[in-house]
C-alpha cells in the first residue's frame, strides 16, 4: 500500500512538472514579467492551473543590461523626487539634455559615466531626456529617456464618461491635414449639475465617421477615450458629475470648467480640438437625490411621489419629510439653458419605501420633443440608477425605485503605500488611491450593514441602517474586490505551499476601532494600508484597473471576471492561467512582483489576447531576447507591448527587493552584435527566413514604434493604437478576415503585417527609411518580410 501511494505521488509529481514546464498550447503565463462582493465560486476538486505559458519566463531570465539613460519613478507626483541615471560602459562622457514642462529642476549636464542625478519633477507634463554618448573612438550615440508627472491622488476629474476609459496621457494634438471628422460642438444643455448625468449629441462634419471620442478637462493631465460606433449618426456623450464635484474643485463654483474634445476616425489624428466653457450648478444631495437633465429648450418637469403618497413638484416644492425641489429649469418656457431639475432629501430624512418618479412635458416651447437622463441616488445596492427618457410634444414617463432607508453614513478615503522598483531597492512613492474597491460598514460579528465602492481618488460613502440594534456599532472594512457593470475582479490570498489548492479568502482590511453610529451618525474614516499590511494586493488590483481602463478605451467592454492570486512573502511565478481563469502573482520576499506594473499588465495582456483575439503561442520556455517560435514571439511580444502601453511606460521592468532583475526600454532595445554575441535582442529572423524564428522583444518594439511618437531615425509612424486594436480584435483576431497565415502556421508578426497592409491601415512607406518599412526592415532588420500579402 505504501509503495502504491508513493507511485501515485510520483505520477502526480511528473504530471504537474510536465504541465507546468512543458509545451502546452493552453499553457499561468509564467513570465514574471511581465458593490456587492463577488459571489464565491462553486467549490471544485483541487487542480493545477492550466497555464497559457511555460516555465522559463521572465522570473528565470537574467539580463544585466540597463538603458543608457532612464528615470525612476517614471510617474512622479508633482514636485516629487526623481532619480535620473545615465551610464554607458564605453562612454568617455555623456551629455544629458532635458526638454519638457515636467523636467522641473533637471537641467542640461555633461560628465563622465555613470551619472546619477536626483532632481525634483515639475508641476505637470512630460520630461524627455536626450543622452548623447561620446565613445572612446570619438563616435557618438544618441538615445532618450523619459518621465511624466502624474498626480498620485485625484489624477482624473470628478466625473465619469459612460463607456470610456481614463488615459493618463495628455490629449493628442490636432492635425489640420487629417482626413478624419471635424468636431463642431455639443447639442444639449450648456451647463452641468452636481450628481446628475448630462447627455450630449456630438455634431461633426467630414467624410469619415468618427470611431473614437476624446474628452479632457483643463487642469487634469489625462483624458477619457470612448470608442464610437461609426454607424451612429451623431455620437452620444454621457457624463456623470460627482455629487461633491465643487467640494473637490471649489474654484469651479465661480469659473466653471473648460472641456476639450476631439474626434478621430480609424488611424487618423483629430482635425481639430474643440474647447468650450461649461458653467456648473451645485444642488442638494443626501440619502435620496433624484434629478433629470434633457437636451432641448423645453419645460420638462420632475415629480417625485413619496411612499406616503405626498408629491413633490413645481407647485409643492417641499414635503413633510424634508424632501425638496431645489432646481426648476425653464419654467413657463423662460429658458435658462440649465435643462435640469433636482429633488433631494437631506441625511436622516428620506423615508424608506417605494417611490414613483414622473418626468412630464409641461410645455414643449414650440420645440416639439425632449430626451434625457433620469439619475437616482438612494440607499439600495443598485444606486445610482440611470434611466433614459424621451418625450414628445406632451405626455409623461414614470419610473419607480425602492429606498431601504439609511439613517447613518460613513465616508472617507482609502489609500495604500506605493513603491517603484529602483536601482537597489523598492522605492517608496507615497500613498496612492485605492480605486474602485469595495468598502463596507460591518457589525462587530462581521455581518454587512452597507457597502459602496471607492471612486478614482479612493473616496467612498457608505450609507446604512441597523434594524437589529437601536444603538449600532460598526467597523469599516475595505476589500480588494469589485463586481459591477465595469470593474469585475478580486485579489485572493491563497496557500502557496500547494498552489493548486486555492484559498478563496479575499484580501481585506478593517479598522481596529469600533464606531458608535448614534454618537456620530455621519462619520468620516480614512484608511491607509501599509506595505506590511499587504498593500501589494491593492496595487495588484489597481494594475487590473489600469488594464481595464486601456481595454475599455478601445472596446467599450469589460472582460469576464478576473481573479488575481497573491500571497505576501511567498508565491510561484507570475503567470496567467486559463483554468482556473486568473493571474498568479509572485510574492517572494527577494523577488516580489506586486509592484512590477508592466509585469502584472503583461499577464493582463495575455488575458486580453485570449479573450478578444486568438493566441497560437503553443507554450514552451522563452526569454525576452532569444529567437523563438513566431507564434510564441507574437503572443509574448503583444503582452509586453500591452503591459507598457497600459502602464503608460516605455520600459519593461522586472524588479527585485535589492534592485532590478532587468530593465529594458522598448524605444532603444539593446542589440546583439552581428555575430550574435552580447546581451541584447537578436535582429531579423533566424536565417533571414520568412518563417524563421523571431525575438518577442522585436515584436513588442515594432508595436511600440507604431504606437509612440516619431522619436527615432526611420520611425516616422505614431499614434496607431486604433489600427493595432482594430486588427487585433477584428480582421486579425476572431473574425480573421485579413489573416494570410503565410510562413509559420498560426498567427504571428508577419501575419499581423499582412493584415495591416490588406486592411489599408496606411503608413507602409515607399522606401526603407519611412513608414512601416522603416520600422520593420531598417530598425529591426526584418528583411525577410516582403510586403506582398495575397490580395
Amino acid at each position: 500500500m505504501r509503495a502504491q501511494t508513493t507511485l501515485s505521488h510520483l505520477i502526480l509529481f511528473l504530471f504537474l512538472a510536465a504541465l507546468i514546464g512543458g509545451c502546452l498550447a493552453t499553457a499561468p503565463e509564467d513570465d514574471d514579467d511581465a458593490v456587492e462582493p463577488t459571489p464565491e465560486p462553486t467549490p471544485e476538486p483541487p487542480r493545477t492551473p492550466d497555464w497559457t505559458d511555460h516555465s522559463g519566463g521572465l522570473d528565470d531570465f537574467e539580463f544585466d543590461h540597463l538603458p543608457t539613460i532612464y528615470a525612476y519613478p517614471e510617474h512622479p507626483a508633482p514636485g516629487g523626487e526623481v532619480v535620473v541615471v545615465a551610464e554607458h560602459a564605453d562612454a568617455t562622457e555623456i551629455a544629458v539634455q532635458p526638454t519638457g514642462d515636467g523636467c522641473g529642476t533637471l537641467t542640461a549636464t555633461t560628465g563622465p559615466s555613470p551619472q546619477e542625478l536626483t532632481v525634483a519633477a515639475g508641476a505637470t507634463g512630460d520630461c524627455r531626456i536626450g543622452a548623447t554618448v561620446t565613445l572612446a573612438d570619438g563616435s557618438t550615440e544618441y538615445t532618450e529617456g523619459w518621465f511624466a508627472v502624474r498626480p498620485l491622488l485625484g489624477g482624473a476629474p470628478p466625473l465619469e464618461v459612460a463607456e470610456a476609459g481614463w488615459q493618463p496621457a495628455p490629449l493628442v494634438e490636432a492635425d489640420p491635414s487629417s482626413t478624419g471628422p471635424e468636431g463642431l460642438g455639443l447639442l444639449g444643455a450648456t451647463s452641468f449639475v452636481t450628481g446628475q448625468t448630462v447627455t450630449w449629441e456630438v455634431d461633426w462634419t467630414g467624410v469619415e465617421p468618427p470611431t473614437a471620442l476624446l474628452l479632457a478637462v483643463d487642469g487634469f493631465e489625462g483624458h477619457f477615450r470612448m470608442p464610437v460606433d461609426p454607424e451612429q449618426a451623431l455620437p452620444t456623450l454621457s457624463v456623470r458629475f460627482a455629487q461633491d464635484f465643487f467640494a473637490q474643485l471649489p474654484a469651479a463654483r465661480d469659473i466653471g470648467i473648460t472641456v476639450r474634445m476631439a474626434l478621430i476616425a480609424g488611424t487618423s489624428r483629430p482635425r481639430n480640438v474643440m474647447s468650450w466653457a461649461l458653467s456648473g450648478q451645485e444642488v442638494g444631495f443626501g440619502e435620496v437625490q433624484v434629478g433629470i437633465t434633457w437636451n432641448t429648450a423645453t419645460d420638462v418637469d420632475l415629480h417625485v411621489i413619496e411612499p406616503s403618497g405626498e408629491e413633490i413638484y413645481y407647485a409643492h416644492t417641499t414635503s413633510a419629510t424634508g424632501g425638496s425641489l431645489d432646481l426648476d429649469s425653464n419654467p413657463g418656457c423662460n429658458i435658462d439653458g440649465v435643462n435640469t431639475e433636482n429633488i433631494f432629501w437631506p441625511d436622516g430624512q428620506a423615508p424608506p419605501g417605494d417611490f414613483t418618479v414622473r418626468v412630464n412635458m409641461y410645455d414643449d416651447c414650440e420645440v416639439g420633443s425632449a430626451s434625457g437622463t433620469l439619475t437616482i441616488h438612494h440607499c439600495g445596492d443598485d444606486s445610482p440608477e440611470e434611466h433614459p427618457f424621451a418625450l414628445g410634444e406632451s405626455g409623461a414617463q414614470e419610473f419607480t425605485f425602492t429606498n431601504p432607508g439609511c439613517g447613518y453614513s460613513v465616508a472617507g478615503q482609502v489609500t495604500y503605500e506605493d513603491f517603484t522598483p529602483g536601482a537597489s531597492s523598492l522605492r517608496f512613492d507615497g500613498f496612492k488611491p485605492a480605486r474602485f474597491i469595495t468598502v463596507q460598514a460591518i457589525r462587530p460579528d462581521g455581518s454587512v450593514l452597507g457597502e459602496a465602492r471607492t471612486d478614482r481618488a479612493g473616496r467612498y460613502l457608505v450609507r446604512f441602517l441597523d434594524t437589529e440594534d437601536s444603538t449600532p456599532t460598526y467597523k469599516v472594512r475595505a476589500i480588494a474586490t469589485q463586481d459591477d457593470a465595469v470593474v469585475r475582479q478580486r485579489v485572493l490570498n491563497y496557500d502557496t505551499s500547494a498552489f493548486w489548492d486555492l484559498d478563496e479568502e479575499m484580501w481585506a482590511w478593517e479598522t481596529e476601532q469600533t464606531f458608535e453610529a448614534e454618537a456620530d451618525p455621519h462619520n468620516t474614516v480614512d484608511m491607509a494600508v501599509t506595505q506590511n499590511q499587504g498593500a501589494g494586493a491593492l496595487n495588484i488590483f489597481d494594475a487590473g484597473v489600469r488594464g481595464l481602463e486601456y481595454l475599455r478605451a478601445h472596446t467599450r467592454t469589460a472582460p469576464r471576471p478576473l481573479i488575481w492570486y497573491w500571497n505576501k512573502g511567498e508565491g510561484h511565478k507570475t503567470a496567467f492561467s486559463k483554468d482556473p481563469w486568473g493571474i498568479y502573482v509572485a510574492g517572494r520576499t527577494v523577488d516580489p512582483d506586486e509592484y512590477d506594473e508592466t509585469t502584472l499588465l503583461h499577464e493582463y495582456g495575455h488575458m486580453v489576447m485570449e479573450t478578444y483575439s486568438v493566441d497560437d503561442s503553443g507554450g514552451g520556455d522563452h526569454d525576452v531576447f532569444n529567437w523563438e517560435r513566431p507564434t510564441k514571439a507574437w503572443s509574448e511580444g503583444w503582452a509586453h507591448y500591452f503591459g507598457c502601453v497600459a502602464a503608460d511606460s516605455r520600459q519593461m521592468v522586472n524588479g527585485r527587493a535589492d534592485g532590478y532583475r532587468w530593465r529594458v526600454t522598448l524605444d532603444t532595445l539593446p542589440v546583439r552584435a552581428a555575430d550574435g554575441s552580447g546581451d541584447g535582442m537578436r535582429l531579423g529572423t533566424q536565417g533571414d527566413a520568412f518563417a524563421g524564428e523571431i525575438s518577442e522583444a522585436a515584436v513588442a518594439s515594432i508595436l511600440w514604434d507604431l504606437h509612440d511618437t516619431t522619436n527615432e531615425t526611420y520611425d516616422t509612424v505614431s499614434s496607431r493604437d486604433d489600427a493595432i486594436w482594430g486588427l487585433m480584435l477584428n480582421e486579425f483576431g476572431i473574425n480573421a478576415s485579413m489573416v494570410s497565415d503565410r510562413g509559420w502556421v498560426g498567427r504571428d508578426l508577419f501575419d499581423f503585417l499582412d493584415a495591416w497592409i490588406r486592411s489599408g491601415r496606411g503608413d507602409i512607406g515607399s522606401t526603407s527609411e519611412e513608414g512601416m518599412r522603416g520600422i520593420v526592415t531598417t530598425l529591426h532588420k526584418m528583411t525577410a518580410y516582403d510586403y506582398a500579402p495575397p490580395p
